[in-house]
């Protein structure tokens, strides 16, 4: 079932989708064209992870929309030029990897969310309108985990949207 929305790419960057399928809201994010750094980046042998970020907040018409949650998905590319292949590592599957020797394979590991479970129905208040924010941080080179590099890496907004809650 396709909640009703009305959804537009910021900047035609993505195209996102939300679906209501049982008690759960998924959330699609396609048609996102991967910057030519990335492949690049991926030729030469450099490490690339992408970090998703999607929101949803209740919006209120007149006062500050109300936080309902976030979920982050961070995909990561490790190139060994030495076997010409690429180790696909996703963390929403925990530490579950596979290795693939096609470059275009790589890459579309790292850009599609689909059908990504977003968040349970039951969290959510009838009739209300809510607001989805998907963001994407890139990373060339290793990755900073620290707890300080999130106030030094600005994410793009890649896409917005917004669905009413039967």
């Amino acid at each position: 079932m396709l909640l009703p929305a009305h959804l537009f790419a910021a900047a035609n960057l993505a195209k996102l989708t939300t679906t209501s399928e049982q008690e759960l809201i998924t959330v699609t994010l396609k048609e996102f064209t991967i910057p030519e750094d990335v492949r690049l980046a991926l030729q030469e042998g450099t490490p690339v992870s992408f970090t998703w970020s999607v929101s949803i907040e209740q919006v209120n018409p007149y006062w500050i929309n109300e936080p309902i949650g976030e979920i982050i998905v961070t995909r990561e590319v490790i190139p060994n030029l030495i076997s010409k292949s690429w180790m696909l590592i996703d963390s929403a599957t925990g530490s579950i990897t596979r290795n693939t020797s096609s470059l275009n394979t790589a890459l579309n590991f790292l850009t599609p969310l689909n059908n990504f479970p977003l968040l349970d129905r039951a969290l959510l208040s009838e009739s209300e309108h809510y607001a989805l924010n998907c963001k994407l941080l890139i990373f060339k080179g290793e990755r900073d985990e620290s707890w300080w590099s999130a106030y030094f890496h600005f994410a793009k907004t890649v896409a917005q949207g917004s669905f009413q809650q039967p």
